[in-house]
């Protein structure tokens, strides 16, 4: 999350359905909500008509997108750029408010 000084960046695991983006702290956890054996909600963005793109202010890391919503910005890293630019076109394609 962007904003209010520098974080540090976390490894996460993140799993896109429908209009909403879903963080989580690793795969074992993403695999427990799917299957219905987490019982908190895990912390989720709504990318509905949010900006997604390559973010190349921050030029310490490679494979960096920006997400960016109606309330808040995020930075991202990809594993790899293929990785980068597929979440990029995923993103784009759930995004949009006419299609649910």
């Amino acid at each position: 999350r962007v904003g209010g000084g520098m974080r540090p960046w976390k490894q996460m695991y993140s799993v896109l359905r429908g209009h909403s983006l879903y963080l989580y702290k690793d795969k074992k956890e993403g695999l427990a909500h799917v299957n219905s054996q987490l019982e908190d909600e895990p912390q989720s963005i709504s990318i509905k008509a949010c900006l997604i793109d390559i973010s190349y202010s921050d030029t310490k890391r490679k494979n960096v997108l920006r997400l960016t919503t109606s309330d808040c910005e995020y930075l991202f890293q990809a594993e790899g750029r293929e990785d980068m630019l597929s979440w990029i076109r995923v993103i784009q394609e759930n995004s949009n408010l006419d299609e649910e």
